[in-house]
């Protein structure tokens, strides 16, 4: 009896050195979330770019075509000459890339952006400031992230001006603070935006 314990002490300590040994030869990858999202993001923007030029062409093509459009004051088409335009990428890197910029507001300020969404509009109840976001859906629905903007030069009249339905927006990320807050918000500035 007391021979088959020993056996069997030492085949479970066999094992665990075994375990140890094994576990102790294998490399730890450290993978930090902002740097991969990074690296994915900028693989997808770079795939884009090929569509973004070609885009680009396309309008350049239209906009030779129709001289009177442009007369009248005709507005880019969202999409050329965008850094981010997360209308092309899937709802899991749509959802990170706005984690990003939360998280990150800095890398991203002087990028355009190209995103489309639900037009929301919320009031400051003290300086009856109306602030104008685009509600982007994430994957599962539960998550959804609003992103502020400034509408071109920031002239035009709320609620006559503005959408009711889902839009597509291109602008420039900025961050700023409101006086006497020391918060840091941020916002699109110099946006175009097509009604879908």
């Amino acid at each position: 009896m007391r021979r088959k314990k020993w056996i069997i002490l030492g085949v479970c300590m066999l094992f665990c050195m075994i375990n140890i040994a094994g576990c102790a030869k294998k490399e730890s990858k450290k993978i930090t979330t902002g740097s991969s999202v990074d690296k994915i993001v900028k693989e997808k923007t770079e795939k884009k770019e090929t569509q973004n030029t070609k885009r680009k062409e396309t309008k350049k093509q239209q906009e030779e075509n129709s001289q009177e459009s442009k007369e009248q004051g005709g507005q880019q088409t969202p999409g050329s000459d965008v850094d981010y335009d997360l209308t092309n990428m899937n709802k899991d890197m749509v959802y990170a890339t706005v984690y990003q910029l939360m998280v990150e507001p800095d890398k991203y300020i002087g990028k355009t952006l190209c995103i489309d969404g639900l037009y929301y509009t919320g009031q400051n109840e003290k300086t009856g400031t109306y602030y104008h976001y685009s509600i982007i859906k994430d994957a599962l629905a539960c998550c959804s992230q609003g992103l502020e903007f400034v509408w071109g030069d920031g002239s035009h009249v709320y609620p006559n001006e503005y959408p009711k339905d889902e839009t597509e927006i291109e602008g420039t990320f900025e961050t700023y603070k409101e006086p006497g807050d020391d918060t840091l918000y941020c916002h699109l500035v110099n946006l175009e935006m097509q009604v879908k």
